[in-house]
């Protein structure tokens, strides 16, 4: 595995198993206080592309989401540029534009997410129309993480994260307003297994232009791996050992509060405290015995001095107590 090239940031020529995903994400945050998630899958086997939206914003107390998948008509990256979510990429590891428009479904506050869109199918609920139009302009050097740091998602997962100004504009409903903040996007392709970790910590702090941590701690057939990077000032260090203190309901999995210790390959430190600020969660997967439980929060972190917003997703697989058909999860 050599250094990224500008071809990493299209598609990759599909592996042979059917578990083989590529995505593109991307998760920001703006000076309004509204928080959202775009999620965009591309599967060559069985032929699909899944689109995920879900936003947050101050007035409306719901979770707002949106799910489409779509036929791939072709396996081209034009394909990325169709449908109620889009991607377009305009510089190689540099520039990209995202583009929505799609009825969204209110989920009620600490709901979870698949549980709401599966009870749509007998009462259908109103839908709330979302669209934006914005872009993305890089503030780092794109980080690729090294072999084998992502394998909790599957065995030779590829996988490199960027951070960077988001701008454009949003519209919720009939009012439309500008957006202006920043975001922290990740691409991956391989083999993707939403049931084969134990769980995994991600921490994705773009906490200004100067300082940018992202931190991921996983577990997988016994072993655990921490990855990462911290970019400040200009600097990409490595992140070579992550360890993650929290406190969680554990229902739902909602944080309560957290904080984090990260060791780069040079030997320097970094302390991070964060609080919540906005929270959901989902179930990803779902098998016969097994299931993949996801909790996205929104925080406020501290860290050198610095205070700024991210995200901290946890995930976990329970045992299904309750047994019943298998379904598929959110993803």
């Amino acid at each position: 595995m050599g250094p990224l090239e500008d071809q990493d940031d299209y598609l990759h020529p599909p592996g042979p198993v059917a578990s083989w995903r590529e995505s593109f994400f991307f998760g920001f945050y703006d000076q309004a206080g509204r928080v959202c998630l775009s999620y965009l899958s591309v599967a060559p086997r069985p032929g699909m592309v899944e689109r995920i939206l879900i936003l947050q914003t101050p007035g409306v107390g719901s979770t707002l989401f949106c799910r489409h998948r779509d036929p791939l008509q072709h396996f081209r990256d034009t394909a990325l540029a169709e449908g109620a979510l889009q991607v377009h990429c305009r510089v190689p590891l540099q520039s990209w534009q995202i583009r929505a428009e799609a009825p969204c479904l209110p989920v009620p506050p600490g709901q979870e997410i698949s549980s709401v869109l599966a009870s749509t199918r007998e009462k259908p609920l109103e839908r709330i129309p979302v669209a934006f139009d914005l872009h993305f302009e890089a503030l780092m050097p794109a980080y690729r993480f090294p072999a084998g740091t992502w394998d909790f998602l599957g065995p030779g997962q590829e996988h490199f994260e960027q951070a960077g100004s988001i701008t454009g504009w949003m519209r919720i409903g009939d009012e439309e307003t500008p957006c202006s903040g920043l975001c922290g996007r990740d691409r991956s392709w391989g083999p993707r297994d939403w049931l084969g970790y134990q769980w995994y910590h991600w921490i994705n702090l773009p906490l200004c232009n100067d300082l940018i941590i992202s931190a991921a701690l996983g577990r997988a057939n016994g072993q655990e791996v921490s990855s990462g990077f911290v970019y400040r000032e200009g600097l990409l260090q490595p992140i070579v050992q992550v360890a993650v203190q929290v406190d969680r309901d554990p229902q739902d999995l909602h944080l309560l509060a957290g904080a984090a210790h990260v060791v780069t390959g040079a030997g320097q430190t970094y302390e991070l405290h964060f609080a919540p600020i906005r929270f959901f969660h989902t179930i990803v997967a779902q098998g016969d015995n097994w299931r993949s439980h996801d909790a996205y929060t929104v925080v406020t972190c501290r860290c050198e001095g610095v205070t700024g917003q991210g995200f901290v997703e946890y995930a976990q697989r329970e045992p299904i107590l309750e047994h019943g058909p298998a379904r598929g999860g959110l993803w």
